[in-house]
């Protein structure tokens, strides 16, 4: 199938941080290729406490030998010092970069005071990306560090009584960041029950995100075009979200404004699609009132092969709060979150997710599942 969105989003444009020129220019074409298909559209734009790498991190083990150890920044961590912070590294405990990815902390302690001033994050099972600190507000410098280098640190640390490292971060925060959500609508014979499809169109700071998530958008579109010409009884609503990566920042902001003018408890379901792209089993989340969706989405993956393309599904009911159907969960809205496996695939948050990592005919399928699913929620004569 045709990939011209994710080519358009992850090669012309690339790389797409909430609130940098290039989200709101992908924010800008996808409201146009919506507005083409004839559906009506907007813009929500909001404001959110943003963050900027000014320089790569360097980490390197200065004490009792010399040696780099490739890194990468925590969105939200502050900066170093201009000289960076030479201290010993301690190993203090374990913590949650998101449900799922559990990691080993280390600090960088003050000998004089025992202030951790630094810290480093070890994911062993998987490569070092780009992540999101979730407490910003407590933060300080922080960097992680993944697969080999990850585990040759903690073997350090066990090994040398006194271990030193250098940590050199250059960051800041922008309080006036600006992010966009793009709306359209489909509207059907009753505007007051409506079907949502949502993908996120942002990225890390590093990544051009063919798979995560250009992907999600081109499915949104490919499903919408498919509606062309089509009066389904429920509305049918697509809306690609900014700031996912900020802990899902633009669908927060979306189920507020919803709240705030008595439009929430017109969304029957929510369909979120992350990373359909990705050539690796199914994950399906499902909301405990919603499992009338679990047997909606069984039956299109029957029928369209996604069972016999890779054997199994990885159901997990209560769905995990890692993407943007999370604030309507919350809400209490029913919906399913259709992704691939995300945490194992390994170009996820780095400069190599590209265009060569898209699988199209795992695309397609999910097209037709979603178009499926999309029919049958909204009601089709």
């Amino acid at each position: 199938m045709d990939i011209d969105v994710i080519e358009h989003l992850a090669q012309e444009i690339g790389v797409r941080f909430a609130g940098t020129p290039a989200e709101l220019e992908a924010a800008r074409f996808i409201e146009g290729q919506f507005r083409a298909l004839g559906l009506e559209t907007s813009l929500e734009c909001f404001q959110f406490l943003g963050w900027e790498l000014l320089d790569p991190p360097e980490l390197s083990i200065t004490a009792p030998f010399v040696a780099p150890v490739p890194c990468f920044a925590l969105v939200y961590a502050p900066g170093t010092p201009p000289a960076g912070l030479d201290l010993p590294v301690r190993r203090i405990g374990r913590t949650a970069l998101l449900k799922g990815l559990e990691c080993n902390k280390h600090a960088l302690i003050d000998p004089k005071t025992g202030v951790q001033r630094a810290h480093i994050i070890t994911r062993l099972q998987g490569p070092g990306a780009a992540m999101t600190l979730l407490e910003p507000a407590r933060a300080v410098p922080a960097v992680l560090v993944g697969g080999e280098e990850a585990q040759a640190l903690e073997r350090w640390v066990d090994d040398y009584p006194v271990l030193r490292a250098r940590l050199t971060l250059r960051a800041t925060r922008r309080p006036d960041a600006t992010s966009c959500n793009v709306l359209a609508t489909r509207p059907g014979r009753d505007l007051n029950s409506v079907v949502l499809v949502a993908a996120h169109h942002d990225t890390q700071y590093n990544a051009p995100g063919a798979v995560d998530n250009a992907s999600g958008v081109q499915v949104a579109l490919e499903v919408a075009r498919r509606l062309s010409g089509v009066r389904l009884p429920r509305t049918v609503q697509f809306a690609t979200f900014g700031a996912e990566e900020y802990m899902m920042l633009g669908s927060k902001h979306h189920v507020q404004a919803l709240e705030e003018t008595g439009r929430l408890g017109t969304i029957e379901a929510v369909i979120n699609l992350d990373m359909p792209a990705c050539n690796a089993p199914t994950r399906v989340n499902v909301t405990q009132d919603g499992m009338h969706l679990k047997a909606r989405v069984a039956r299109a993956f029957e029928r369209f092969g996604l069972f016999d393309r890779f054997g199994r599904v990885d159901w997990q009911t209560p769905p995990w709060p890692t993407s943007d159907h999370a604030p309507f969960v919350e809400a209490g809205i029913p919906a399913v979150y259709i992704s691939h496996r995300g945490l194992r695939y390994p170009h996820l948050h780095l400069p190599s997710d590209k265009l060569d990592k898209v699988d199209r005919e795992v695309l397609r399928l999910n097209v037709d599942v979603v178009h499926a699913l999309v029919l049958d929620l909204a009601g089709s004569d």
